[in-house]
Parts: C-alpha cells; structure tokens; sequence
C-alpha cells in the first residue's frame, strides 16, 4: 500500500512538472537594431588647393619673404660690428655672427617649405620665378649652416655662396607683377615674424587635413 502510494506520488509529481514546463512561455527574441555608419565628418577648411588673388598673393610674398631678410640684415649687421676689429688684425667674436646665422638658417627652411607648400596656386607667370628665389634659398643653405658652425670670425667672414642673378631678376619680376613697392624695407614693415606665423599655420592644416584622408 505504501509503495503504490509512493508511486502514485511521484506520477503526480512527474506530471505536474510537465504541466509546468508546458505552459511557460517563450520568451521572445529580439531583434538587434539595425547599425548605421556615421558619416564622414566635413573638414572645417577648404581642402584646397587654394587660388590666390593678386592681394592675397602679395601678401603671402612679403609673409614668406620679409623675415628672411630682415634676419639676412641681422646677421650682416653682427658681422660689421666685428669687421674692423678683424680687418686691422685684431681678435674678431665671431659669436653674434654665429648665432645670427643659426636663426638665418632656421627662417631659410622655413621659406622654402612656404615656396613648396601645393596647398595655394600662385597667379599665373609667377611659378618660374618663385622657384629662382626658392633655388636660390637652397643653395644658401650651405653657406648658412657653414658661418653658424664656423671656428673663428675668420672663416665666418670668407663663407660664400654661389651667385644666383636669376633671383635677383626674379624678385623683382614678382614685386612687379604684385604691384609692390621696390623698396623692401618699407614693404616689410609689419611682416617681421610672418614666416613663423605661415609656417605654423601650413603644419597645421596639413596635419588637420591629413586626418580626413586616413578617414577616406
């Protein structure tokens, strides 16, 4: 009696878990949200290249070229400080020429990257000749570097650099062609620092846009 009690039981029992496990119901799926590429972020400046009017184009000229000369000056100027000391034999310093040819050199860089950036497209007939004044900065750069690492005033003194009349020709070629003033001191009175300004600006824009082309 026991045992069929036992048994009746466990039927029950075995039948109300099949009960329960019949009626729970499913739970539902749900579906995944469907994803949408973000777009592409617009950059904020034009990607250029850029096309310069004839103002604008004078004003990035005395930008780019000013600075250079008025360090040009400094440097020429620490020279003649020393000069007579040297020329009547006595024990020329040649360290503010040195100095001053460290920071030729650096401004010199500096222009001919501005004269290599692609991002602004010159008026036409000016290609040509800002590529003489750009040479002609290259070339100068030997003789920098030389006076900047020069052992005495001495050997400062004697760096030359090969002519360039080319760039000569061409300067003044640009300046009338931009309606500038001959005169490049006068027309440099404000440009002093440009070419740090110009080139800081070219470093970056260029990083800026280089983001979006990784992106594309």
């Amino acid at each position: 009696m026991r045992l069929t009690s036992i048994a009746a039981l466990g039927i029950i029992s075995v039948a109300m878990l099949a009960g329960c496990a019949a009626t729970t119901p499913s739970q539902p799926v749900k579906a995944e949200p469907a994803t949408t590429s973000s777009p592409l972020p617009t950059p904020t400046i034009d990607p250029g290249p850029v096309t310069l009017t004839t103002d604008e184009a004078s004003d990035r000229y005395l930008g780019i070229v000013c600075q250079r000369n008025g360090v040009i000056a400094q440097m020429n100027e620490a020279f003649s400080v020393q000069e007579e000391t040297y020329l009547n034999s006595g024990e020329a310093d040649a360290s503010a020429v040195k100095v001053a040819a460290i920071e030729v050199l650096r401004v010199n860089s500096m222009q001919i990257a501005l004269f290599d950036d692609p991002y602004y497209t010159w008026p036409e007939g000016l290609i040509v000749h800002l590529k003489n004044i750009r040479d002609a900065s290259m070339t100068q750069s030997s003789m920098f570097d030389s006076i900047a690492n020069a052992s005495s005033y001495e050997a400062a003194y004697y760096m030359t650099a090969p002519e360039t009349p080319e760039a000569t020709t061409s300067a003044q070629e640009i300046r009338y062609q931009l309606q500038l003033s001959p005169d490049t001191t006068a027309s440099c009175q404000g440009y002093e620092t440009a070419t740090d300004t110009l080139h800081a600006e070219m470093l970056e824009r260029t990083e800026y846009l280089a983001t979006f082309a990784e992106e594309d």
